[in-house]
């Protein structure tokens, strides 16, 4: 995998992988646990995982798309993802990442985002499962952190079993979602069980966000359980 990722973005051959061409497509054909971080995404790489687990082996992030690389996944289960700094499975920044039919499970951050941390990007997520993620601050599924030029989109996802740990100097909020900014659209999603130590057990919102035809049950918090809005931050709910 690290070698396939350093010939996609650099359209040269590497390390017995053939050269990438511009928009490139991996295909997992097994299994994979990490020996060491792979190289960072900055091309247009897709995913094809086939239904394979890749895991960071409770050691190592598993993505990082930066600097305008874009990565689409499909049907992959990310696990064990690691990191002591935002992004445990994946960390995005000013990049995009899209997901389909896929798991982001088990992942740890020692800062923001046990699963996925993203800063000034666009992310979609559709059918995807968060489920065990954990954060030592805030958002222990997702931390979505840009202006209101960026969009996270999520449909017929479930968020379960995410935590925040961080105390009252240090965030615990947004057990499975915190958004500072930015644009939030959530249809046909559930969150159950997640928690956070302050705020936000299911979504912490500081954006503008719309939920429509999706269901909150069994999160806690100190303050929204469910869902906590700050100050003039905007939700509007539909058919909850």
């Amino acid at each position: 995998m690290a070698d396939a990722v350093r010939a996609a973005n650099a359209d040269a051959a590497w390390g017995g992988c053939p050269a990438g061409d511009g928009e490139d497509t991996l295909i997992l054909s097994a299994d994979l646990t990490l020996e060491g971080e792979l190289r960072d995404i900055r091309s247009t790489i897709t995913i094809q995982g086939k239904g394979h687990r890749l895991s960071g082996a409770d050691m190592f992030r598993i993505f990082y798309v930066v600097d305008g690389g874009s990565l689409t996944i499909h049907n992959l289960t990310m696990t064990a993802g690691r990191s002591n700094s935002d992004g445990g499975a994946i960390l995005v920044d000013n990049g995009t990442l899209t997901v389909h039919n896929s798991t982001i499970s088990n992942s740890w951050s020692g800062n923001l985002g046990g699963g996925i941390s993203a800063l000034h990007s666009d992310v979609t997520l559709n059918s995807v499962l968060l489920s065990g993620n954990s954060s030592s601050s805030s958002g222990g599924g997702i931390h979505f952190d840009t202006d209101e030029t960026y969009r996270l989109s999520i449909s017929s996802s479930t968020f379960a079993g995410n935590s925040t740990h961080g105390g009252v100097r240090r965030g615990g909020n947004g057990g499975a979602v915190y958004l500072e900014g930015g644009q939030a659209v959530i249809i046909k999603s559930a969150f159950a069980d997640n928690q956070a130590s302050q705020r936000g057990g299911g979504i912490h919102n500081a954006a503008t966000m719309s939920i429509e035809n999706s269901t909150f049950y069994g999160n806690r918090a100190v303050q929204g359980a469910g869902l906590y809005t700050k100050g003039d931050s905007i939700t509007t709910l539909t058919h909850l």
